[in-house]
């Protein structure tokens, strides 16, 4: 490194090298990170091409419903009988805009140590190596805090659906695309912006299909959902739900019960003839709780004498479970969901105090407390950043009036896409829930 001031040299270091330059003894434990994280998953189950796309918005093509009416599909003839012929295109596109998001991290000269100008150059780059460790490692922990309470923010119709200029654009949320409500359209109580959803990705999904509406753009859901309110979009899933009673083994399993019932629900096949032209066979990959949903199915587990089978080293006397699954498929502890705003003091009841359904003041609307359960299909549920602006740092700079301070500002273009929603689905009470 040319000699120079310690904050011209450090300037320069920031510039030109990345967090991954070093790693040693000094370095701080991190307590800002979380038991868990969602990216981490849902980048597990993809790949570049998908999660990395350029051009000015998100797009992809989506088959939701036969098209060409009863002239489309097989048909028997009579000998000599004249044909009708289709010509129907079947899918359905969806664009999703970019969102854009920035973070900073700046320092000082004497962040850089006021005595560094009479270090030897050795020790000197010392200090700049630790300062810079401590500079990268706050930038990124609040980056991926923040990116993790977007998965699982409270839907905004305004800031996520809206269509044209959006000012500052929110990325979808998991709920946006996977919830207990009718047709999976969040009602205006629990939209952030008391807003009622009818479109996702700009596709209206529907009880059956119609032109323009879908059946298959909406996920599986049972129970949950908003006891009262006369808004379109507010009542629960399309079944009962789960019974939870700690006493009880008859009633706590009625959740491995409605388990089956989403796991058959969300399991596709592949065609018959000409696979190629569908998916691989797929299911739910992970299922997603809070803590106290992953609690209260290892009480599940355990009051149905399965407390010691295949657990511990040398005894089997370990009463927790090293990794709960359902069918192999693993639960997961998701943290955020713990104290996401879609629920009400952390309970997983969504309501929304002295708000009606209808959204006028002064009325309650009760809603069902107890754990949900998502059932994710992490290869359509995708996190997607543009190619030339992910995490894109500009050079260091001095704002203004600020001589002795220099600045980096990170940009971030990206959202969250779902490319099917009847793969995933949600799993919900279907009355309050008296936890373990």
């Amino acid at each position: 490194m040319a000699a120079g001031t310690p904050l011209d040299d450090f300037s320069t270091l920031m510039e030109s090298t990345g967090p991954a330059w070093m790693r040693g003894p000094e370095v701080m434990v991190n307590d800002t990170v979380r038991s868990s994280y969602t990216g981490n998953r849902i980048a597990a189950a993809g790949n570049m091409v998908e999660m990395v796309q350029g051009g000015d918005s998100i797009q992809d093509r989506v088959y939701l419903a036969p098209a060409g009416g009863a002239s489309s599909g097989l048909q028997r003839y009579d000998p000599n009988e004249g044909f009708e012929y289709d010509h129907a295109q079947p899918g359905v596109n969806w664009t999703v805009p970019w969102a854009f998001a920035w973070a900073s991290m700046s320092w000082t000269k004497q962040d850089v140590g006021l005595n560094a100008e009479s270090m030897g150059k050795r020790y000197r780059a010392q200090v700049y190596k630790r300062v810079m460790y401590e500079k990268h490692q706050n930038l990124y922990s609040r980056v991926c805090n923040s990116l993790e309470d977007e998965y699982w923010a409270r839907p905004n119709a305004a800031k996520m659906e809206g269509t044209g200029s959006v000012s500052k654009r929110q990325p979808y949320s998991i709920p946006c695309f996977v919830n207990e409500f009718t047709n999976g359209l969040t009602p205006l109580i629990v939209d952030s912006s008391s807003t009622l959803w009818t479109t996702v990705q700009g596709i209206t999904p529907g009880t059956t299909d119609s032109a323009g509406v879908y059946s298959k753009w909406k996920p599986y859901a049972v129970g949950g959902g908003i006891t009262s309110g006369t808004n379109t979009g507010a009542e629960g899933g399309i079944n009962s739900g789960y019974n939870f009673t700690p006493s009880s083994i008859g009633t706590s399993t009625t959740l491995f019960a409605e388990f089956t019932k989403a796991y058959w629900n969300l399991r596709f096949d592949r065609l018959p003839k000409s696979p190629e032209y569908s998916d691989k066979t797929s299911s739910p990959n992970v299922i997603w709780c809070s803590l106290q949903g992953m609690v209260n199915y290892e009480h599940a587990l355990q009051k149905s004498q399965d407390t010691f089978r295949g657990v511990g080293a040398s005894t089997g006397q370990d009463p927790a479970y090293d990794g709960p699954t359902f069918r192999k498929i693993p639960l997961e502890y998701i943290s955020s969901l713990d104290t996401a705003l879609l629920y009400s003091d952390g309970t997983e009841a969504i309501t929304e105090n002295d708000i009606a359904a209808d959204g006028n003041t002064g009325e309650g609307t009760a809603a069902i407390v107890g754990p949900r359960y998502y059932f994710i299909n992490a290869n359509y549920l995708k996190f997607v950043v543009h190619q030339d602006n992910y995490c894109v740092m500009t050079a260091p700079f001095a704002p203004d009036a600020q001589p002795f301070t220099r600045v980096q500002v990170m940009d971030l273009w990206n959202n969250t896409v779902c490319r099917s929603r009847a793969r995933h689905g949600i799993v919900g009470p279907n009355e309050t829930i008296t936890n373990a």
